[in-house]
């Protein structure tokens, strides 16, 4: 018998890429699912649509919010509400292809803490395929930098023990949970699959405009478990996040064995580019 699979989309005001989203999750492979859509106080033709599409597809779960909250509340008043064995999410922006569902329920061992997947990033530039190969995601790897990515599936009930999105972050909130949960119930399992589709060819402000405020605000809050090789990653995840160009004295700082290779290479990208706009 199909297990009921939870997914969470918080949303405000892009009503036009909710519908995208939510027809996405509605022709999954897999129907044993609800979909949990918290509206943020959206005042545009959300609150219209969500009614539109939850009368014709009754796994349509709404909740709607009386002032805006933010992305991470959003999440946690679904999370709440789950009635799912089985929890995943997405952005209103994104979506998902059609076997996601029933590919991550097929591979889930309880033996991992969540599993997730590659994803394909759309730009306005094109399209490119990222972090699709399998790997055993440790703390030690996810301190270095996010390799579980912005989605993750796992048991409702580990989201819930983690302690859930923290709402006091402006970004890397997932970040932060996936921390949280590869922390305390062990290494995390990417599927050699790209499954999600990440939409960044849109002029709609994304929570990653946040990031390095998220940023700082993750190193802080996880500094106790990392070693010097962290936090030097972190610090050169910083320092790409604001877009500056980097001399070869700050590259030779932000590097480790581990780390080399993407100090250099955004090195590289921001004093030429021209090779960054080659390698989109």
């Amino acid at each position: 018998m199909d297990e009921l699979v939870s997914i969470y989309v918080p949303t405000r005001n892009r009503s036009k890429l909710l519908a995208r989203c939510l027809e996405s999750i509605c022709n999954q492979s897999y129907r044993d699912i609800e979909i949990l859509v918290v509206d943020d106080a959206s005042d545009d033709e959300t609150p219209a649509v969500l009614d539109l599409l939850a009368s014709s597809d009754p796994r349509i779960r709404v909740f709607r919010q009386v002032t805006p909250s933010g992305a991470p509340a959003a999440r946690n008043v679904a999370i709440r509400s789950a009635r799912g064995r089985y929890l995943t999410g997405i952005d209103d922006d994104d979506v998902m292809l059609q076997h996601r569902i029933k590919t991550l329920i097929t591979a889930f061992d309880p033996q991992y803490s969540l599993i997730c997947t590659g994803f394909v990033r759309q730009t306005k530039h094109g399209r490119i395929t990222l972090a699709k190969s399998r790997r055993v995601i440790d703390l030690d790897a996810q301190l270095m930098r996010n390799h579980v990515g912005n989605a993750a599936f796992s048991l409702t009930t580990r989201f819930i023990e983690a302690g859930m999105f923290d709402e006091t972050m402006p970004a890397w909130q997932d970040y932060d949970l996936w921390t949280r949960m590869i922390s305390a119930f062990g290494p995390a399992l990417r599927l050699n699959d790209a499954s999600h589709v990440v939409h960044e060819d849109h002029d709609s402000l994304r929570i990653s405009a946040n990031a390095r405020v998220g940023a700082a605000r993750f190193i802080d809050k996880h500094q106790h478990l990392m070693s010097v090789e962290h936090r030097t990653s972190q610090a050169l995840e910083t320092f790409m996040l604001s877009g500056q160009r980097m001399s070869p004295i700050e590259m030779l700082r932000l590097s480790t064995t581990r780390t080399r290779g993407r100090a250099l290479r955004y090195m590289i990208t921001s004093n030429f580019p021209a090779i960054r706009s080659l390698r989109r």
